[in-house]
């Protein structure tokens, strides 16, 4: 329990990321996901011990981001970055980069994801229920988004 100002802010928190600094002065920058908390409200604290009592932490640029699953800030696709065809489709789709493919998601239009495939250029998706989805297509330098109609 914390008492700041007379406020009582009650809970468990279960850390999603403890790490020891062993060297003394160090930068480093720590990415995490959060993204498991979409919808909630959160916590995000930083705490530090040392066995001194001597408790200082210095932060510097903290920033949280969103990446926008089915927004429009994504890159552009361009036909020479990546091709998908047929699109709308029946049973698969072909993509076409000029960069290695590392990893290809399809979502539903409330962000579910529905597939995962490693590195690959033909997707099975005769298995969707007919609809839109957001096909999401990673490669070595870049991630895009795009709609993919299933007939």
């Amino acid at each position: 329990m914390y008492t700041p100002s007379g406020t009582t802010f009650t809970g468990s928190e279960t850390p999603v990321l403890e790490e020891d600094i062993v060297n003394g002065d160090i930068a480093e920058l720590k990415t995490l996901d959060i993204s498991g908390y979409s919808g909630q409200n959160i916590k995000i604290y930083f705490r530090q011990f040392n066995s001194t009592g001597i408790t200082q932490l210095l932060l510097d640029t903290v920033q949280i981001s969103e990446e926008p699953l089915l927004g429009t800030s994504e890159e552009s696709l361009t036909s020479e970055d990546l091709i998908i065809y047929p699109n709308p489709a029946n049973d698969y789709v072909h993509l076409k980069s000029k960069s290695k493919i590392s990893q290809v998601k399809i979502f539903d239009l409330t962000g579910r994801e529905i597939m995962t495939k490693p590195e690959s250029d033909r997707i099975d998706i005769d298995h969707l229920q007919s609809g839109t989805y957001i096909i999401s297509v990673t490669t070595d330098h870049k991630t895009y988004n795009k709609k993919l109609i299933k007939k």
